[in-house]
């Protein structure tokens, strides 16, 4: 697994762990006993088709609670997550108004891993080496630009699908534009800002590896 993504939230950890099995199951019909306990967390087939495999870490260090989703494809990391964020958003209606004014950052470091944080880049180095245990020396993260930068999601809104009509692609010059699926061409995806993947806006989210910042790959 070499696509990982970590967050901070909010509540306590048996909460937040009761929470994750219930959202797996309610989104995805995974249930208690296909988790194969792990230090800290959970593993589970995600994707019978793709094979794919999904860790979910929740990490007390007793300033802050941790979620670390690791995964084997990225698009399913950022999948589990998003159900995750969203139905916390559904317990706490103050996330969104939070995230909107606590000038959160997302930050890339060229080797499939994201981190959303409230930090300059040197705070966040010391974060991600005492979390990973990875030295700050040697990381490399590039703060992205909320607006202007983004990823790749499904879209379900009609306006889009009639914009898009009958074309594979059709590009506006960044945010906004539009393609068919990767994975099914009846489905549309719309490149969408980070600043509304912060804001928890967005829905389901396909093959991000096409976006536009640093290659995945």
């Amino acid at each position: 697994m070499r696509n990982e993504l970590i967050f901070f939230n909010i509540g306590k950890l048996e909460q937040n762990r009761n929470l994750f099995k219930f959202v797996i199951n309610n989104e995805f019909g995974i249930y208690e006993n296909d988790l194969e306990s792990i230090v800290s967390g959970y593993k589970f087939l995600f994707n019978s088709e793709t094979g794919g495999y999904i860790e979910v870490k929740f990490i007390d260090n007793s300033c802050q609670l941790i979620t670390i989703i690791n995964g084997d494809f990225a698009e399913e990391v950022i999948e589990v997550y998003k159900a995750f964020a969203n139905r916390f958003q559904d317990n706490d209606s103050e996330i969104q108004a939070d995230n909107s004014e606590n000038g959160l950052k997302v930050y890339y470091d060229g080797d499939c891993n994201w981190y959303a944080t409230p930090w300059n880049l040197d705070k966040t180095l010391e974060w991600v080496e005492e979390v990973t245990g990875i030295s700050s020396e040697e990381l490399e993260l590039e703060e992205m630009d909320l607006d202007n930068e983004g990823m790749w999601y499904e879209t379900t809104e009609k306006k889009d699908y009639e914009a898009l009509g009958e074309y594979k692609e059709k590009y506006f010059g960044g945010i906004g534009d539009l393609r068919r699926s990767i994975e099914d061409e009846k489905n549309i995806d719309k490149f969408t800002s980070f600043r509304d993947c912060l804001l928890y806006t967005s829905p389901s989210p396909r093959d991000q590896r096409g976006s536009r910042m640093p290659s995945s790959a």
